[in-house]
């Protein structure tokens, strides 16, 4: 089964989280991967696309697939529902993803840049 939905409430989205056997994500093209770090966070098993950006996020905790070849999808999505599940791994995984990382580390970088 899969739902599309529009926007949900911030408890509605984790009531569907916590139902979740699996997270697919078919992107072509992704800037950071924050909806990958969302499942991860969450311990749900993740199906993504093959892109470096994801791989530097995920890890070996998502399985990959071609985002343009339908049986790819359909594998990686299979073999994610059948891998065993370890929540707190995932949660270990992306525990360096926080918003006051990204902050030092921003502010890092600026200070760099500015000789300090």
């Amino acid at each position: 089964r899969v739902i599309f939905a529009d926007w949900v409430s911030e408890a509605d989205l984790e009531g569907l989280w916590s139902l979740a056997d699996v997270a697919a994500f078919p992107t072509l093209a992704e800037g950071f991967g924050l909806p990958v770090v969302e499942a991860m966070a969450r311990g749900v098993r993740i199906a993504a696309s093959d892109l470096p950006v994801l791989r530097e996020i995920g890890a070996d905790w998502p399985r990959y697939f071609e985002p343009h070849d339908p049986e790819s999808v359909a594998q990686a999505v299979g073999q994610a529902l059948a891998a065993p599940l370890d929540p707190a791994r995932g949660r270990a995984l992306v525990s360096a993803f926080t918003w006051e990382n990204a902050a030092r580390l921003t502010w890092s970088v600026y200070d760099h840049a500015l000789g300090g």
